[in-house]
């Protein structure tokens, strides 16, 4: 078993380059935010006061739970998309005579030494991105220490995160074998439709928009700029969910329905509408990044271990969450191989489609431009009246926003155009 599920992955690592990708980031990450919770220079003992107070190290704590949440969404994304890409794989072992123990083994076997590889990167990928961390750090707030810190502590964590990973990708696998029947995996095909709504009780789309809107109000009637601040302005953020899975869709539909469209826009908004859906998690993730971090880069100014931990979690965050973004324009387009050729099927030609996919992305950044924009710009202009902050901070913070997304736009499309050619090529 042990040889052949290792001649497999061998044999299929192309297909492994994002999960490894994926995990070594997530590492790498926790890794260098790990430092404001062992590195002795930079950690400061969170008590219950602290928690109360909100204070300097509390923050810092919260910031990292942050970027954990925000790191296992990505490794949630990238493990789809890798189950989708082995789905007939493990079709076929079952046809093999596999029970569910030996495919359970096999994908098992296969994880640890993506885990091994993706550790080995990581820590050499620290040999550089340590220094340069601690050397930012350091230099910004007076300290003078060695950059080249490594310790038992940080390492031991690190092993510990690295178990949890483990154990994440292998219930997500199971889930994913025990959700799908034998004729699903081999066949390779997906089958993407929009989700019914089967709530009891059901909130009126408008009051999503009402409740985005009361989020921008709160921010400038609000007379604390920090915490409360920020929290007042989440509202924005929940009303984000609803807004990315009932109201756009809705919206959409209604107009492929009420509006004279031709066919190709009628499709287009069919697919948007059903990425907004299976995104809505992911476009909370970036709400809350959106609203929660330069609030509290604005209102930290004058404590800097906080103030530059932000702008760092900033950077690191919004990366993150760009290759989340990545990847479920990866998972979109491997579920809707098929639909994609049943257009060609239909007459349409290679341009045609490509066209189509273009619109889709396009479509979604624009609208997540607008939202998320309108926010982060209304956030900047109160504390440019109200605290009277430096235009060039408000400039740092707009540039760790919008190069990581505009990044990720030209990523995905780049990727829609290659993987287009692939599916539908001459």
């Amino acid at each position: 078993m042990l040889k052949f599920a290792l001649e497999m992955l061998w044999t299929e690592r192309k297909k492994t380059y994002g999960l490894i990708i994926s995990i070594v980031t997530t590492l790498g990450i926790c890794l260098l935010f790990l430092h404001f919770i062992v590195n002795p220079y930079l950690a400061r003992k969170v008590t219950y006061d602290d928690i109360l107070d909100f204070s300097e190290s509390f923050c810092i704590m919260l910031m990292g739970l942050f970027i954990l949440m925000v790191c296992v969404s990505l490794i949630c994304y990238s493990c789809n998309y890798y189950m989708k890409l082995h789905a007939r794989e493990i079709g076929m072992l079952k046809m093999a005579g596999f029970n569910q123990g030996k495919v359970v083994l096999y994908q098992l076997i296969q994880m640890i030494m993506l885990m091994i590889i993706s550790v080995i990167i990581t820590c050499c990928l620290s040999l550089v991105t340590t220094p340069i961390f601690l050397t930012i750090v350091y230099r910004y707030c007076h300290i003078h220490q060695s950059v080249f810190y490594f310790n038992f502590k940080l390492f031991k964590m690190l092993g510990i995160l690295v178990v949890c990973i483990l154990v994440i990708l292998i219930a997500m696998q199971i889930n994913y074998i025990n959700n799908n029947s034998l004729s699903s995996l081999i066949k390779d095909k997906y089958i993407t439709t929009q989700k019914e709504d089967h709530r009891v009780f059901i909130i009126p789309d408008y009051i999503y928009i009402l409740g985005y809107f009361l989020g921008l109000y709160a921010m400038y009637v609000g007379e604390e700029l920090d915490a409360g601040f920020a929290i007042a302005s989440c509202i924005g953020a929940i009303s984000a969910y609803g807004l990315f899975y009932y109201f756009i869709p809705h919206t959409l539909n209604e107009m492929v329905d009420s509006l004279n469209l031709k066919g190709e826009d009628t499709i287009v908004l069919g697919d948007l509408a059903l990425f907004m859906q299976q995104s809505k998690l992911l476009i909370v993730f970036i709400m809350l990044a959106v609203i929660l971090i330069p609030t509290f880069i604005f209102s930290s100014i004058h404590m800097k271990m906080l103030h530059i931990a932000l702008h760092i979690g900033a950077v690191l965050i919004n990366f993150v969450l760009c290759l989340s973004v990545v990847s479920r324009f990866d998972i979109d387009a491997l579920e809707k191989k098929e639909h994609f050729k049943n257009l060609c099927k239909m007459g349409l030609t290679n341009q045609d489609v490509k066209k189509i996919s273009y619109k889709e992305g396009n479509g979604f950044y624009v609208v997540l431009w607008i939202f998320a924009g309108i926010y982060i710009l209304s956030i900047a202009c109160t504390f440019l009246i109200r605290a009277s902050i430096d235009l060039g901070l408000v400039g740092i913070v707009l540039l760790e926003f919008v190069v990581p997304y505009g990044m990720a736009e030209l990523i995905v499309y780049l990727k829609k155009r290659g993987q287009n050619y692939e599916l539908h090529g001459n």
